[in-house]
């Protein structure tokens, strides 16, 4: 756990700054795949009832898809974040958002706000953070209702260019596909897919580092 709130600090102090032009981008992007993937795995394009945003930092990702779900919940272990995903959405006078502070991965999860079953869970750049992704994996299923999907963006498998300057990161370097759809069978998660859809580049203190993000969908 204290690696968990090392991370969680850290993007307390950044929330305020979060949402800069490269962080927007991309996210837009980011929603843009979701939406298009979901779209291909649904039998009709109408709106997705409910969604739930797992480490949704600022809310970037979910902005963006405002307009394709009936509901949100919107989860981060971060108060920083949380607090200013809550000014953006009272600013914007969006009903259909409930953003709240929840770590699953906690032993105080039963004492925090419960989110209620959703038809879609999705995370961005959130999975290389979380040490046991096997454990995730199974609670965010209880999550998700039956035939739900999970959508799961992340990096590709890198180097560790990308977190290099990053004190105190204690994650994955970014997923093999297959190994990451392996834990997802294994925790009964059906018809697993993904591709890469996303090339960048981030710069670092000795050298640019390109990276890759791929999306990955799953049913319940």
């Amino acid at each position: 756990m204290e690696n968990i709130e090392i991370e969680k600090m850290k993007f307390d102090d950044v929330a305020k700054d979060w949402d800069n032009p490269e962080r927007t981008e991309r996210a837009k992007l980011v929603a843009s795949e979701i939406m298009s993937v979901l779209a291909g795995r649904a039998s009709n394009n109408n709106l997705q009832p409910t969604g739930l945003e797992f480490g949704c930092g600022t809310g970037l990702v979910s902005f963006f898809m405002k307009d394709h779900f009936e509901h949100i919940q919107l989860v981060d272990t971060s108060t920083g974040m949380i607090d200013v995903l809550k000014t953006k959405i009272e600013a914007t006078n969006l009903t259909h958002f409930e953003a709240k502070v929840l770590n699953f991965l906690s032993d105080e999860t039963q004492n925090e706000p419960a989110v209620t079953q959703v038809d879609v869970i999705f995370s961005s750049m959130v999975m290389h953070h979380i040490k046991d992704v096997n454990l995730i994996v199974d609670k965010l299923k209880t999550y998700l209702k039956p035939n739900g999907t999970l959508c799961i963006v992340d990096l590709d498998e890198e180097d560790g260019g990308f977190h290099k300057d990053e004190a105190g990161f204690d994650g994955h370097n970014g997923f093999s596909q297959l190994a990451l759809k392996t834990v997802l069978s294994k925790n009964g998660f059906i018809e697993p897919q993904s591709h890469t859809f996303f090339h960048g580049i981030k710069n670092r203190t000795e050298k640019v580092v390109p990276y890759s993000l791929f999306i990955m969908t799953a049913r319940r």
